[in-house]
């Protein structure tokens, strides 16, 4: 009887406790023409999969979370090392806003010579453009999904990241190379970053001049 009298008090309680609680809105797929947010943690950021790559996108925001957040442990999923311990490095002050510009299969004839080693036919490209933030407690977090369609979270005091090249003034975006693994999750092969087109002797031209093309900004 004390068995039958326990069960029925937990089968009461249970649903009471999952009624309380909000679901994650945040949609698994992102919206190319939308904005997104990058905070300090999972729960201050826009995208629900950081920390599990089971698309090319979220691939790319677990990658960028690692170094944001100076995070060896998502490090690891996209067999990157950070450069250094992470010290005082202070990840609560990380405030971005990024937007997805582009995604399409690599072929042959987008892989230059140099990266013929580890870029193959059939990755996945994806472009990406940067801005960040100076530090506020931004509202996305109040929104169900962390997006902001009707603009009543505006981004603060926010400086474009990478250089600007050619005449329409365009900044430069990042490059990634990504690539789905036997057991169906998706990894960094390859992140050129905003600032480092300038400098890069050997430029995948091609890519970069298509990325350059469609950058919002």
């Amino acid at each position: 009887m004390r068995r039958l009298w326990m069960f029925s008090l937990l089968f009461f309680y249970v649903p009471a406790a999952l009624a309380g609680q909000t679901l994650d809105e945040r949609p698994t797929t992102p919206d190319y023409s939308k904005l997104y947010y990058l905070g300090y943690n999972n729960a201050t950021s826009s995208s629900p999969c950081i920390g599990n790559p089971v698309t090319p996108e979220c691939a790319v925001e677990t990658h960028d979370a690692c170094v944001e957040w100076w995070d060896q442990k998502l490090c690891d999923m996209m067999n990157y090392t950070l450069p250094e311990p992470k010290g005082d490095y202070d990840n609560t002050k990380v405030r971005e806003i990024y937007k997805f510009v582009a995604k399409h299969l690599l072929t042959k004839d987008d892989i230059p010579e140099n990266y013929r080693a580890t870029w193959q036919e059939g990755d996945t490209v994806i472009f990406m453009a940067w801005q960040v933030c100076a530090r506020y407690e931004h509202c996305y977090t109040a929104l169900k999904d962390r997006t902001d369609p009707k603009g009543v979270c505006p981004p603060l005091n926010c400086e474009t990241l990478g250089e600007v090249f050619g005449q329409d003034g365009k900044h430069a975006p990042n490059l990634y190379i990504v690539r789905q693994k036997e057991n169906g999750m998706w990894l960094v092969i390859e992140r050129i970053s905003s600032w480092e087109f300038k400098w890069l002797k050997k430029l995948p031209e091609k890519l970069f001049q298509e990325g350059l093309a469609q950058m919002p900004w």
